[in-house]
């Protein structure tokens, strides 16, 4: 897992056939024969873009701690994103779900706290944004429209979703 980790981090921070920089600045990842990357003001100015999907079952509260540390350490503390929970259901949300409570969870140093949901009607996602708001339990929201996991699309969500044309 650790190895991956550092796996994903240099992919990130360094990018393929990156330049002596050690950012890709030059070439690579980040500056592709003059086509820029979103992410190259953010290198400009010494940050480094992490983005940690969420991924259910991997994406715990000890796991994004783990994430952040490794991508602090290994761009001398130039790292900055946003690590995401695991996908959460809106209405176990609502129902204070002891599972989905302890999913949102984050630490203290965590910053952006992003929450991804996950709702099929919406309504109830509406009123779950306004718990996670209202509780200040989040700075960013991540509304899941991708996940293609049977479990999820049965139920008229994920990547399933975007078909609720009368939504």
């Amino acid at each position: 897992m650790v190895e991956a980790l550092n796996l994903y981090i240099s992919a990130v921070t360094r990018g393929p056939g990156a330049a002596s920089d050690g950012f890709g600045v030059r070439r690579g990842l980040w500056d592709n024969r003059g086509v820029t990357h979103p992410g190259y003001e953010l290198l400009a100015r010494g940050g480094v873009p992490v983005v940690l999907a969420p991924m259910a079952g991997i994406t715990n509260r000890a796991f994004r701690r783990l994430a952040r540390e490794h991508a602090r350490a290994a761009t001398d503390g130039a790292a900055t994103g946003i690590y995401v929970t695991e996908m959460t259901t809106s209405r176990a949300l609502l129902e204070r779900n002891e599972e989905s409570m302890r999913l949102i969870e984050t630490d203290p140093d965590e910053s952006p706290r992003s929450v991804q949901l996950y709702g099929v009607d919406p309504a109830t996602v509406a009123a779950a944004v306004h718990l996670l708001v209202d509780e200040d339990r989040a700075d960013h929201i991540d509304l899941n429209f991708g996940c293609p996991v049977p479990k999820v699309t049965r139920k008229g969500g994920g990547s399933a979703l975007p078909w609720k044309r009368g939504l």
